[in-house]
């Protein structure tokens, strides 16, 4: 008995243990759907233009970390001639990586689902000596709202 038990133990201590990390699932699933209003300001050459509008992100299909998306721009208001207009009702489709924490490379939107929080950032245009703050509020890596 003792040597089948040695023999044992000695099986488990060369067989390598490895654990396996449990990779957090988007709180989302196809189907479903995230509404934002959105109020954007910039000022190109002493004009300002003032864009607002309804953004919808619509889930496709989830494959985690990968997650496809349609989004849509409604109810757009712009308050004067701007550079970058957004097309009323134009769907786009896209897809990003949710492996990421906001501040890295990638889609602000939807973010690592083991992320929950405040994200904030200041950054200043070299050469026009703009200043942009961001402050964003996450739950379970979805953006809940943002300034």
């Amino acid at each position: 008995m003792l040597v089948q038990f040695l023999l044992l133990f000695s099986l488990l201590s060369i067989i390598p243990v490895t654990s396996i990390a449990e990779v957090p699932q988007p709180v989302y699933r196809a189907g479903d759907y995230f509404t934002y209003k959105v109020k954007y300001s910039y000022t190109i050459q002493n004009q300002t233009c003032t864009i607002e509008l309804t953004y919808r992100l619509d889930i496709t299909r989830v494959e985690s970390p990968i997650v496809y998306y349609n989004e849509t721009y409604k109810d757009v208001e712009i308050s004067d001639q701007c550079p970058w207009m957004p097309y009323e009702n134009e769907t786009r489709s896209g897809s990003t990586s949710i492996d990421k924490k906001p501040g890295e490379e990638g889609f602000l939107l939807l973010v690592d689902p083991s992320y929950s929080g405040e994200y904030r950032n200041s950054t200043q245009n070299p050469y026009t000596g703009a200043k942009s703050d961001l402050l964003l509020k996450y739950m379970k890596g979805v953006l809940l709202s943002g300034n």
